[in-house]
């Protein structure tokens, strides 16, 4: 039996999960399962043995181990195709995409925060909240 049992699961009943969507190019579809199957791989670390038995804890694991390498809004663009993967695979996993990236856009700010050691005014706070 394969070691990967979430992803051959997912490759069986691919059309299940994620729905192909017209308006969407190719490249933008393949990046979004790319996304799911990163995820997967997660949960298959972390002993997750079926697609029914992934939790919300295995989301916000996923989602923390990932803040610190990629940009809020890709860290959306993650929780907009995991969104969509709980949606269609009936699990019960509540996503707000726009919440996601205003945590990491805050997150990014306290970084810099803790880099440059000073304390950053609402203003410049704002101004960054832009440019981020």
């Amino acid at each position: 039996m394969s070691k990967n049992v979430l992803l051959d699961e997912y490759e069986k009943n691919k059309r299940m999960y994620l729905q192909k969507k017209y308006q969407c190019s190719k490249r933008s579809e393949y990046e979004k399962e790319l996304k799911v199957k990163k995820f997967l791989r997660f949960c298959e670390k972390n002993g997750v043995k079926s697609i029914s038995n992934i939790k919300t804890i295995h989301y916000r694991s996923f989602m923390e181990s990932i803040t610190k390498n990629v940009a809020p809004e890709t860290y959306r663009k993650y929780a907009l195709a995991l969104k969509e993967f709980f949606n269609r695979a009936h699990l019960n996993i509540r996503v707000n995409p726009t919440r996601v990236k205003n945590r990491a856009i805050e997150r990014k700010i306290r970084q810099i925060e803790k880099v440059v050691n000073i304390t950053l005014s609402e203003e410049q706070k704002d101004y960054l909240r832009k440019i981020i």
